[in-house]
């Protein structure tokens, strides 16, 4: 019995030491931990940087832009020309989307009676306002250079990305109290549009048109327009580095709908609206007068007022405005980098506070 017991602890033993037949350990070979591969992380996707700056165009850049006061340097090509359309006319027997007020001496896009059923809203009124592309072969007419659109596709507009200022935040007190004005918005002097031009660009070189096909000559006369107010100078002369000194404030009060502040006009770039501000500081080069709604003018809103305009005024301008709490109506447009409107006719700015 003795012996049976000493057999089966010994086979225990033999077990419990895992010795093999070899007289190797059968614990001592071991296996190795499987190890997943990485899991695989893709690159991030690419997200341009959003566009900043000028207007947007349905079609994209083009080389071959060139200025509405340079058009007269192009006749017989076919062109695009950028410009803002400041005063329409249907006569009746044309539309015209007129450039500058002084038409007759200045560029200008006719559309005939055929093919005014070929756009969604009457041209003169859709296209008034508004910053667009005129593409299409440049003939002279009576002094003054023209395109003849005959296709919507011959004309663009610049496309509306601007967000409207928010509202004053109901929980937040304005650090001034709202100016009550005494009338309406100030509607322009013009029926529609604001006389206004944006600055002059250097004219490009000669470029290969991007349409092959030359616009169909232009009838015999094209009919006339009345009357047209005095040129503008078209481009806004530089100020000075001195920057004039004035004790207001800037406010920032709470505005009616329809009215947007002057921290604001660089959001309607090619857009008539009316801009509300205090002219802290006024300068008068001889060239132009300028009203500044901050100090650091060269980056901030400008109201500009050539000398033509000057005597339609009760008062110089620069006078007549510092200080004051005023709304300016016109075309927003970029010089140099910030928002400006020129200022042709004393009904585009009125005096909200004094």
């Amino acid at each position: 019995m003795q012996k049976v017991l000493l057999s089966i602890v010994a086979i225990a033993l033999i077990t419990a030491g895992g010795v093999t037949g070899c007289g190797t350990s059968a614990g001592s070979a071991t296996y190795p931990t499987c190890t997943p591969y990485p899991t695989y992380t893709p690159y991030p996707t690419y997200t341009p940087a959003p566009s900043s700056g000028g207007p947007l165009w349905p079609s994209g850049w083009k080389d071959n832009v060139i200025s509405w006061q340079d058009a007269g340097q192009y006749y017989g090509q076919t062109m695009t020309v950028e410009g803002a359309v400041v005063k329409t006319y249907n006569s009746g027997k044309a539309v015209f989307l007129n450039f500058h007020q002084d038409y007759q001496d200045h560029f200008k896009a006719v559309i005939f009676p055929d093919d005014w059923d070929k756009f969604l809203d009457p041209p003169e009124k859709l296209f008034l306002g508004r910053l667009v592309r005129v593409t299409g072969l440049i003939e002279e007419y009576q002094g003054a250079p023209e395109i003849i659109v005959r296709e919507p596709a011959q004309i663009e507009m610049t496309v509306d990305t601007s967000c409207p200022p928010c509202p004053p935040c109901p929980t937040t007190a304005p650090t001034q109290s709202p100016a009550t004005p005494t009338q309406p918005a100030v509607t322009p002097a013009q029926p529609a549009a604001t006389p206004t031009q944006p600055a002059a660009t250097p004219a490009q070189p000669s470029a290969t048109p991007i349409q092959s096909s030359a616009t169909p000559a232009q009838p015999a006369a094209t009919p006339t327009q009345p009357a047209a107010t005095p040129a503008q100078p078209s481009a806004t002369p530089v100020q000075p580095s001195a920057t004039p000194t004035s004790s207001a404030a800037q406010a920032t009060p709470a505005l009616p709908e329809g009215v947007v502040s002057w921290q604001d006009a660089a959001q309607y770039y090619g857009q008539v609206v009316t801009v509300e501000g205090r002219v802290v500081a006024t300068y008068n080069s001889g060239k132009v007068v300028f009203l500044n709604f901050h100090q650091d003018y060269r980056a901030h809103f400008t109201a500009v007022i050539f000398p033509d305009a000057w005597d339609k005024f009760p008062q110089p301008p620069e006078e007549l405005f510092l200080d004051k709490l005023v709304r300016v109506t016109g075309l927003v447009k970029e010089y140099e980098g910030a928002p400006e409107i020129i200022v042709e006719e004393p009904g585009q700015i009125e005096i909200v506070e004094e």
